[in-house]
């Protein structure tokens, strides 16, 4: 079960690979795995985050989805989608992220 500081680590860690600046996040929902309630309403806070497409290939794993996010519905700020094909939810997580930087 993911902790609130272990949430919190995950973001250190996605502010020091983005370097500080916005980024979208695939989070590959292959493995089962759990979060405890202070957890699930921060998981989806990151300030940096503009974007997050979820990839899961199973029904139990889009309903443990949809079930976090009905709890976590007023920290999202930015599009969310889930998906069947991680080739789709890349695809989309490029078009919502833009052009990269020159």
């Amino acid at each position: 079960e993911f902790s609130p500081e272990q949430v919190a680590e995950m973001h250190l860690a996605h502010s020091a690979l983005s370097g500080g600046r916005p980024f979208g996040l695939l989070v590959a929902k292959i493995h089962s795995y759990t979060y405890s309630f202070a957890a699930q309403r921060q998981i989806f806070a990151h300030q940096n985050l503009v974007a997050l497409a979820y990839y899961a290939p199973d029904p139990p794993q889009r309903f443990a989805i949809r079930s976090l996010l009905q709890v976590s519905k007023a920290s999202v700020r930015y599009p969310l989608e889930v998906f069947t094909s991680r080739d789709e939810a890349l695809a989309w997580l490029r078009a919502q992220l833009g052009p990269e930087p020159s």
